[in-house]
């Protein structure tokens, strides 16, 4: 469940799609994914929207509210925490996951922020808790694996988005990151790690522009 084991997966469906490239959305840990196959596929990506997420030591760019050196080691020891406690968290996720009051208590707990669409966040929330949180640990600390990924050589357009008050992964971060890459755009959006939920125009203005800029305005409807 490594990113690199992401990044085959990904390869692996462009060659059952028999696509030579594709324009790459990525969200949160999978900003990681979609860089390593930036770097160890080039060919294959026409241009890279990062929405929300870091390239590489996301552990290290999580939870703003915590002093900077101490991120990586409380948010290594949350995951571990989850992993450990899945088997008594999932059912009862799982119950939550039922309840049409969660999704309403989630937009308007500051993880998340009111204007997300109701109908989009219902979905998103209630199929989430219904995922094994064992699962889920796994996969938050295979990416704490994964280290930051140099993309001084990129020649693809870049796009990062960061959400102004994003409690997951740090602004501070996704600006960082932009810094480090050749020609890449970046905008600060009013809103939390979920900003397709919450600002969907935005973010799909900005995917349609990134096309512009790599050339596959057919790629995109």
């Amino acid at each position: 469940m490594t990113v690199r084991d992401h990044v085959d997966d990904a390869v692996a469906l462009l060659d059952e799609l028999d696509a030579d490239r594709a324009l790459v959305a990525a969200w949160s840990m999978g900003v990681a994914v979609a860089a390593e196959l930036l770097l160890r596929h080039p060919d294959r990506v026409a241009g890279l929207l990062a929405v929300a997420g870091v390239p590489g030591d996301s552990f290290a760019a999580m939870l703003p509210p915590v002093p900077g050196r101490w991120r990586e080691p409380v948010a290594a020891a949350l995951a571990r925490g989850l992993h450990a406690a899945g088997p008594a968290l999932s059912p009862v996720a799982s119950t939550l996951g039922r309840w049409s009051v969660v999704p309403r208590v989630v937009r308007h707990s500051g993880f998340m922020l009111p204007r997300a669409h109701p109908d989009f966040t219902d979905r998103a929330v209630s199929d989430f808790l219904q995922v094994d949180v064992r699962w889920y640990a796994r996969l938050a600390l295979a990416a704490r694996d994964h280290a930051p990924v140099d993309l001084s050589a990129v020649r693809v357009p870049v796009t990062y988005l960061a959400g102004r008050w994003d409690v997951l992964t740090s602004p501070e971060s996704v600006t960082a990151a932009a810094r480090c890459t050749p020609g890449a755009q970046l905008d600060v959006l009013p809103g939390s790690h979920f900003l397709p939920l919450e600002l969907p125009a935005l973010v799909h203005d900005h995917l349609i522009a990134l096309a512009g800029r790599a050339g596959v305005v057919g790629m995109v409807a």
